[in-house]
């Protein structure tokens, strides 16, 4: 089952955790491929393959201990020298490496698509050649089938025959297929082509870095994307197959150039050579690993973190260890070190030079004080460190590119480049140089970061906005217009906004482009939830990988690892369904798996499960697994028991590896259709996370198991699924800044929230604000002007834009009130002042959407029930039982007709039930031996002290309590059960003790078997009948004696409503209720079956005086026989027919009926269940 069936989420390769083996070798392909891309015409000597293999394992992140290129080397050049391949590597072959060919849609609505040929390759003859690498042998008729396919869109594209051919490094081979002829679509003969730019003299000529140009400023509400197709359209020639390929573009991300393509592929209309799109961040490191011979890797923040903390122990820093050991050790300093290394990387990005800090805060840690009186050298030692490794960072890339080597090798167009660091603005200054042109967009004046780079490089600028004197570039590429004002909606939560967006989404236009703006990743599963089902929806954010389901099962081990115990867990309580009920291992446990153990839960009543719990627990589930022959079980429980015996990255590497094996081997795993989302998450494991604790520095750092899976979790919270957002679909979820530079038809922006959006970032210890200025860095507000613009320019550029915002209380009631977002103020304010007037009342207000109306839902009938019930009536009935159901039917139906599985209520306290189980036993065996006979409490005190010495340990030695409750608890019975023996000391005449007693109701009830146990029976001194008492050690079910008189107009009351009918039979028991709240003691009184009075004994009640509670009130002494007499008499005739109404009701009422009254409720365990629960 589709979880999210519209969402076109590409699914991710799973050769990686499917066979490793294949994953090596598909990396080694990659490697060469790129190698074979970065050789220049004529470059195929063994020095120049070395030296491009190591650039291109750079390029591609992949570690050198990961791919060995020596072996390669011979690989490829054996390939080199083959005569075909030799002449399209030559010096006078022109060649396009790694080209890519944007197919249009069949319809402006069906996204393009992509295809990416090794070698596009023109020889000096004319003739076209496509060349198409593979590392092993592989499918050999998949892979012609192939370039056949190359084949033949090249020639349509070029109208003349394309060659092909497949070179096979491992072997050498080369096999070469038949010419393909372009196709005509009118069956008439079409023109050949001439490639034009194709000899060493038009292409060169064609590169002439053109003169240094003005930037050129657009509006906001301006869209770049088109404008900038409209320029690479205006300077392509028609008949010129090869003009685009030239030209080169640099945005701020990936996501512009998608569009771009799409944009061209809808003008052009046919196959075509797209210009080179790149982020900015991907062409520095392409420039960075074409600057060096051998680049150095890209070290992991875990590996900074860990030459970080390696600085101490070199001589002249061995004071940051002094007097801090516990600090120093490699698992405390990893939050440090990573704070650090974040601190240097600013510092890098801005070309700062960092100095010792003399004084640093007064309010800092003392390791953060000791780091920063030391920055200079630690930055020095760092950069020295990296050195020594061949080990660089992103932040250092930029530093290693020539800048007088940054030429254009044609048009190149750098647009929407707001926040720019100093080293990314010096590369950026030194391709406009060299012709690059620059294009901004923004409104006037030029907000502070832009005007800061214009005035250092004295550029001249040129406004591109419609009110100037400058050429109209048309109503598409800018709105004539001002926009729409936003539409404002405040809703009371989360879901509210989503159903409210549901709502109003279904009524959109089906051919609308949308984006959807989530500031916070973590409410995409409830977003994607919410949107329309009839829209391909696609993803371009980033996921935190923690709060995934797989994430969730980690962190999970990471608890029961690193505190030796899952901290919150107990009955009722969500955290052990975190694990038990994760997806990912639902599906391993054997049936009947997770009763087993909420019932190992339930039967340790604690605060949490220790280790030896979590084993106890573990065992059942495997002895059971292995029971029903679930091997798959029997090994995740040996692997959550081994999760606490890791001790280096090395081993945890290992061990996640094998955890991630077996939670997607076994038959019922989520399948990438199933659960899209969480595919993505295990293939960032193995792509990301695995292969950064293999190849850590640290990896064989002895950690205990605690520490070393906080080592793993200060890794994994760090980490982002990344969704690139192909193909493009009418729906887009994305970040903000994700959103640069794209335009939408409507633009929806969730959750505009203060500490949402901006989201409130916990500051760096270690880089102060006041601090920022005299390191050289920008204030640490920029990130939030950052944030504005983007959004700015977001809600200018849309069509229409729906900002939805909520105010009311938080879930953590910590964080007080959620209040609308400063900038959903601002853009409020601004429309304000436009319009002179306060606009609160524009604000669309959605209303919480609650049902408060009774769930209506069928009870159960009991002419469906009857042959169950009466099998239950015939074994008896007790009076606890029939208590139940005087409370509430419906449970009674629940726990003694349809036999459903006992509850425990969390509420419930079990110490109290145990204890009153413990007090009635100890009472028992103390006065049985005095039945029929007289005896004074008091002086049976040194019989209690042996008794409870004998007894108590035999009660308690499987009680579910944790030491601390039994200590206490323990304590408190003993001191309840002497203070009432102390308080005893009148002495009674025993008539019976815990004697068992059955009777059967009267009248048409009579096949109802009442049973019973009476706790006591004493001889009542002033009345000489005998006095039923029934022991409490809790509170009083009622509150005063009760009234003769009303017990007896009770009865008068049942005759008029007749419990058969089903208007009058809830009203009788609500009657009952009312009046009795318990049937125990006049229950008590029915089955003794002679006439007595009775009332409650109140064992914890220090207070001598309120020790007895009787039944019914006494009166004053002049009507106290009038009163006793009333009392027999009612005894005598209406009790019986009291419950005999009762007996006649559970048979013939038609309906079990939900609870009498709220109170029944309170502490029902059917409650969170029940449709019919009533509040409080």
């Amino acid at each position: 089952m589709e979880i999210f069936p519209r969402l076109l989420v590409a699914p991710p390769d799973d050769s990686a955790w499917q066979d490793p083996q294949a994953a090596a070798r598909r990396l080694q392909g990659e490697v060469a491929h790129q190698a074979l891309a970065f050789l220049e015409p004529g470059e195929t000597d063994e020095a120049g393959i070395f030296r491009r293999l190591r650039q291109a394992r750079t390029l591609l992140g992949v570690h050198p201990e990961q791919v060995d290129v020596q072996p390669l080397v011979a690989v490829i050049r054996r390939t080199l020298v083959h005569p075909l391949i030799a002449s399209l590597f030559a010096a006078d072959a022109w060649a396009l490496p790694e080209q890519e060919i944007v197919i249009p849609g069949k319809s402006a609505a069906e996204p393009h698509s992509l295809v990416r040929v090794d070698r596009l390759v023109v020889l000096p003859d004319g003739s076209l050649w496509v060349l198409d690498f593979k590392l092993g042998l592989g499918d050999s008729a998949g892979d012609q089938a192939q370039v056949r396919n190359y084949q033949r869109l090249l020639a349509n594209m070029f109208h003349r025959p394309c060659q092909g051919a497949i070179a096979y490094l491992e072997t050498a081979d080369v096999t070469v297929l038949n010419p393909q002829v372009p196709g005509t679509t009118d069956g008439s003969s079409q023109k050949k082509s001439p490639l034009p730019g194709l000899s060493a003299q038009d292409h060169n000529s064609e590169n002439i870095p053109e003169p240094i140009t003005p930037i050129r400023v657009f509006p906001l509400q301006a869209d770049l994307i088109a404008l900038l197709h409209d320029a690479i359209l205006e300077r392509t020639k028609p008949d010129h197959q090869l003009g685009m390929t030239d030209i080169q573009v640099i945005f701020p991300h990936r996501r512009p150039g998608i569009f771009l393509h799409q944009r061209l592929a809808r003008s052009i209309g046919v196959p075509f050579l797209p210009p080179r799109c790149l982020s900015l961040e991907d062409w520095i490191l392409r420039q960075a690993c074409l600057a060096s011979d051998d680049p150095p890797a890209p070290a992991s923040l875990l590996d900074q973190a860990w030459l970080l903390h390696t600085i101490h122990q070199m001589p002249g820093f061995e004071h940051f260890a002094a007097g801090k050991e516990e600090d120093a050790t490699w698992h405390r300093f990893l939050p440090w070190g990573v704070r650090l290394a974040k601190v240097l990387d600013e510092l890098d990005r801005e070309l700062v030079t960092a100095e010792n800090v003399s004084h640093p805060p007064d309010d800092l840690p003392s390791l953060a004080a000791d780091l920063l009186a030391n920055l200079g050298d630690v930055q020095t030692q760092f950069h020295a460190g990296l050195a020594e490794r061949n080990l660089t960072t992103s932040a250092n890339l930029a530093s290693q590119i020539d800048l007088d080597a940054c030429e254009t090798s044609g048009p190149t167009y750098l647009c929407g480049l707001f926040a720019l660091t100093r080293s990314e603005a010096a590369l950026i200054q030194a391709l406009r140089q060299n012709g690059a042109q620059l294009w901004w967009q923004t409104d006037r004046p030029l907000p502070e970061p832009l005007q800061r780079w214009a005035g250092e490089w004295r550029a001249e600028l040129e406004w591109v906005f419609q009110d100037d004197a400058v050429p109209d570039l048309g109503t598409k590429s800018t709105r004539a217009s001002m926009p729409k004002p936003p539409a404002f909606i405040l809703a009371h939560d989360l879901h509210s906004e989503l159903r409210h967006l549901a709502d109003e989404a279904a009524t959109w236009n089906a051919e609308e482009h949308v984006a959807v703006i989530l500031p916070d990743p973590a409410q995409l599963r409830p977003l994607l939830a919410h949107l329309p089902s009839n829209k391909n929806v696609n993803i371009t954010l980033g996921l935190p990988l923690e709060r995934t389901a797989l994430g969730t099962l980690l962190h999970t081990l990471v608890r029961i690892s690193r505190d030796r115990q899952l901290t919150g867990v107990g009955p009722g309580s969500r955290d052990y369904l975190d694990l038990w009920q994760n997806p990912w291992v639902r599906g391993i446990l054997p049936e009947g798996a997770l009763g087993l153990v909420r019932q190992a839960v339930r039967n340790r009543v604690k605060p949490y499960l220790d280790t030896d719990d979590m084993a106890f627990v573990l065992r059942q589930c495997s002895i059971q697994a292995e029971v029903m022959g679930e091997t798959t079980a029997v090994d995740l429980c040996k692997l959550f028991q081994e999760a606490m015996n890791l001790s280096s990255l090395r081993e945890l590497g290992g061990y996640l590896q094998r955890l991630l094996t077996l939670l997607h081997a076994h038959d019922k795993a989520p399948s990438s259709r199933e659960m899209p989302l969480e595919m993505h998450v295990v293939h960032a494991l193995h792509m990301r996370i695995l292969p950064t604790l293999d190849l850590a520095l640290s990896r064989d750092q002895l950690l205990p198991a605690a520490a070393l899976w906080s080592v793993f979790w200060n890794i994994l919270s760090l980490e982002r699924v990344p969704f690139s957002g192909e193909p493009v679909t009418p729906w887009q979820v994305m970040g903000l800044l994700e959103s640069r530079l794209m335009c939408f038809d409507r633009v929806v922006i969730l959750e505009c929230v203060e500490g949402v959006l901006p989201r409130a970032g916990a500051p760096n210890p270690l880089l102060p604000e006041a601090l920022r200025p005299a390191l050289g860095l920008p204030p640490g507000h920029a990130d939030e002007q950052i944030i504005r613009y983007h959004l700015r320019r977001l809600m200018a550029s849309a069509g229409e834009v729906r900002i939805y915002s909520r105010q009311g209380m938080s879930p953590n009631l910590l964080e007080g009130k959620t209040i609308p977002s400063r900038y959903w103020e601002q853009e409020l304010w601004n429309l304000e002042k436009e319009h002179k007037c306060l606009l609160q009342n524009t604000i669309q207000r959605v209303p919480l959407d609650l049902d408060l109306q009774r769930v209506t839902a069928a009870l159960p009938e009991k002419s469906s029930f009857l042959s169950r019930l009466h099998q239950r009536l015939n074994k008896g009935l007790s009076l606890s039982a029939l208590n139940i159901y005087l409370s509430c039917p419906l449970r009674f139906f629940k726990e003694q007709v349809a036999n459903f599985p006992p509850r425990h209520d969390p509420r419930q306290d079990p110490a109290a039930m145990i204890m009153g189980d413990a007090a009635h036993r100890i009472l028992e065996q103390l006065l049985r031996p005095y039945c029929n006979s007289r005896v004074t409490p008091r002086n049976l005190i040194p019989d209690f002290e042996i008794i409870w010495d004998e007894v108590m340990p035999e009660l308690l030695r499987d009680v579910p309590l944790s030491p601390a409750a039994r200590f206490f608890q323990v304590r408190l019975l003993r001191e309840l059960l002497l203070n009432y023996l102390n308080k005893s000391d009148r002495a009674v005449h025993l008539l019976a003790i815990e004697e068992a007693v059955e009777r059967h109701l009267p009248g048409q009830a009579a096949m109802i078997r009442l049973n019973g146990r009476l706790d006591r029976v004493d001889q009542d001194e002033a009345t000489a009948l005998p006095l039923i008492l029934d022991y409490k050690t809790g509170s009083a079910p009622q509150k005063s004696p009760h009234k003769i008189q009303r017990l007896i107009a009770l009865a008068e009351e049942l005759e008029l409503l007749p419990p058969d009918q089903e208007s009058t039979s809830q009203a009788g028991l609500i009657r009952i209720k009312e009046e009795m709240q318990s049937i125990q003691l006049p229950g008590y009184l029915y089955l003794y079956n002679r006439p007595a009075t009775c009332g409650y004994l109140y064992i914890g009640e220090w207070n001598s005086r309120n020790i007895f509670a009787p039944f019914n009130q006494q009166g004053k002494k002049n009507v106290v026989e009038q009163n006793l007499q009333i009392f027999l008499h009612w005894q005598e005739t209406s009790l019986p027919g009291i419950l005999e109404w009762l007996g006649r009701h559970i048979l013939e009422a038609p309906f079990f009926h939900p609870a009498c009254q709220p109170l029944s409720c309170a502490y029902c365990p059917w409650r969170t269940t029940c449709l019919w629960a009533m509040e409080e």
